[in-house]
Parts: structure tokens; sequence; C-alpha cells
């Protein structure tokens, strides 16, 4: 038994070394063994508890936003398509409604449109922020009430237009020499308002007949509510606004507009038909100029705002009158940041042309009535 183990110990020896012989050893070429001169390292372990440094994501591409001003009022169709900040617009103007002009941001891009031979207009742009589109259309003598005005939820609208021409138009669709827009509800609404004027091929410009907006009608107005206008009474021979007829606590508000070249007219002529009480006017953020080196000039009809009583002297009763005079007496106007070209009106002036609100009775001649209203009027 010694012997038997003996033999197997040297067995193991023997196989012991012929295998590291084999690990550390290589053949070259010519079959002769060779320790490897750049043995490979083992591959390095990595601690899973190791923090690794998370790969930041590229921020995507801010994509802006392009609305259309007032698309609720029908008078054109848009239609906006494209990817990104790449957008193409569409621009159909619906029947009856004449294109003006097209504004992104309030800068006049007309030029930048392309008409195709259905007289559609296409628009590319590549934003750059948050966009607004704001389409404008011309209104002239042509057209009847129903293209001009879109009623809504009882409260007629017009909005983004020029006035173009030289005749007046009344509500019901026929032609009115008396005004150039015709309005007759209880609720009117009129923004974004300009004028193109009339020009002849050798640039003369021609007024408009008479009024600019003028009651037509007899309902009595509960809101009126004007703002965003810029007008040049170039083209008006009157009065900018004409209304006579209103509910109790019906309220008139005209708010950031400018009214130039003025001469004969007021902003606002307003009379008291239906003897209203409580009824409130606002006037804010307004800039208006007079010329005064003009022939028609006359200091006492100079204002923002004339009150007039309804009736002619010889078509009314002393009554009849008083009861007007009376009922105005009950309203309020209120001035807030009223300029004369420019420069801050704090006090109604009359008679001169920085007059805030006058009084116009023709029972004689206008020099001997005109005086200031006995309502309540609060300036700021």
């Amino acid at each position: 038994m010694k012997k038997s183990t003996k033999l197997i110990g040297a067995a193991l020896v023997a196989l012991s070394f012929l295998s590291v012989s084999c690990i550390n050893d290589t053949k070259d070429e010519s079959g002769t063994h060779s320790k490897p001169e750049n043995p490979s390292k083992p591959t390095e372990i990595v601690d899973p508890s190791d923090p690794v440094d998370p790969i930041e994501p590229s921020e995507p591409a801010v994509v802006y936003t392009l609305t259309v001003e007032n698309d609720e009022f029908d008078f054109a169709t848009v239609t906006i398509t494209g990817e990104g900040n790449e957008k193409s617009v569409s621009l159909e103007m619906d029947d009856g409604a004449e294109f003006a002009a097209l504004f992104l941001n309030g800068v006049d891009v007309t030029n930048d449109l392309t008409v195709d031979a259905d007289n559609n207009r296409e628009y590319n742009v590549t934003l750059t922020k948050d966009s607004k589109l704001t389409v404008y259309r011309l209104i002239t003598n042509a057209q009847n009430k129903n293209d001009i005005w879109t009623e809504k939820d009882g409260t007629i609208y017009l909005c983004n237009a020029y006035l173009s021409g030289t005749r007046g138009i009344s509500a019901d669709g026929t032609k009115y020499t008396n005004a150039f827009i015709g309005f007759d509800a209880e609720n009117i609404y009129v923004s974004n308002i300009s004028m193109k004027g009339d020009e002849t091929p050798g640039g003369a410009r021609k007024s408009f007949v008479y009024n600019g907006f003028e009651q037509t009608g007899t309902t009595p107005i509960k809101s009126f509510y004007i703002e965003n206008w810029k007008l040049d009474a170039t083209y008006i021979t009157n009065n900018f606004i004409s209304a006579y007829t209103y509910a109790d606590n019906a309220v008139i508000t005209v708010k950031n507009a400018s009214f130039a070249n003025m001469s004969s007219s007021e902003i606002i002529r307003v009379s008291n038909r239906t003897n209203a009480n409580n009824v409130t006017l606002n006037f804010e953020n307004l800039d208006w100029a007079y010329d005064e080196t003009h022939a028609s000039y006359d200091v006492d009809y100079s204002s923002i705002l004339m009150y007039q009583p309804w009736e002619s002297a010889s078509k009314r009763t002393l009554e009849i009158r008083e009861a007007e005079l009376t009922a105005f007496n009950s309203w309020t106007m209120n001035f807030k940041n009223c300029s004369y070209k420019g420069e801050k009106v704090t006090a109604n002036e009359y008679p001169s042309a920085k007059a805030l609100a006058f009084i116009y009775d023709m029972d004689t001649t206008v020099k001997q009535n005109c005086q200031v209203p006995a309502c309540t009027v609060n300036i700021q």
C-alpha cells in the first residue's frame, strides 16, 4: 500500500507541473515555446454602488403660438398650418367683406402677402415669439348693414376696419347722406377703426358727407363701447359719433382713441330724446387736436362732447326742453387721461379748443347759449 501511495503522489506532481507550463508558455512560429510579452489585463470590475453621471437631455425647441384676433367676428376665414414655428396663413374674405390689411403683432405685413387667382391670400412667417394676427376689412358706402355689423348675443360688433368712401349708409342698408355708418341697437361694440379716406388720382382727399357713426333708429342704447380708434377729421365735416336715445343707467365708453385735424366737429354729440336718467359717459386715454387755423374752426363748437337737445326750438315747448335738460343733469361724465395735442387736460376749459364738454341750446344763437353742463363731471 505504501508503494502505491508514492506512485499516485508522483503522478499528481507531474500533472501539476505540466498544467503550469501550458499556462505560462506559448508556441512561436517555429514551434518553440515562449512567454507572452504583454499579457492582457483582466477586465476591471465596476462597483455598482459608484455614482454614474446622468446624460443631459437636449432642450426641446420652443414652439410659439399664432392666434387670430377677433376670429369670432365673421368677415374672414383664416387657416393656419405648418410645423413648429414655420407657419403658413391662408386668408379668405367671406361674402360681402372686402380685405383691407393684415397686421402681425401690430405691424402691417400686407405687402408680404401673395394673392392667387381666386383672390385668396397667403402669408408665410417664421415665429420668434407668441404672435397675433389682425385682419382689417374695408368699409365703403357700397355695403349694407348685414355686411358691416356682426350681431352676437344681443350686441352688434364692428371690429378691425378701415373706413373709406364719400357717402354714408344707414342701418337698414340704404344710402344715408347724413352718416357714414348708421347703427340702431341696444348694445354696440366698435374697436380698431381707422380711416383710409378717399383719394382722387391727384391725391386730393374728399370728406365724408357729415357724421361718422350716427344712431339712425330709436332703440334706446344700453351700452356703447368704443376703443382703439384712430380717426382723422379731414374726412368728417361734423361729429365723429352722434347718439340720441338712451335707456336709464346706460353706459357709453370711449377709450384709447385719437382724433386729428378737427375743425368744426366734436368727438361725440349726445341728446336725451328719451329723458333717460343716470347715464354714464366715460372718456379714457383720448388725444384730440383741432386745426385752429381752419376756416371752419369755431371755439364755441370745440370740445370732446357736445350735449344738444333733441328737438329744434321751433318743435319743442319749454316744458319739453326743461324735462330733457333736467334728466341730463343726472348724468355723470368721467374724463381720465385726456390730452389735447399731447398735453393732459385737467379742467373743462370752455370755451377753448381744450374744452371737455358743453351744451348747445338752439333756442337762440349758439354763442348766447353754450354752457358748461350741470351734470356731474369728474376729471383725472
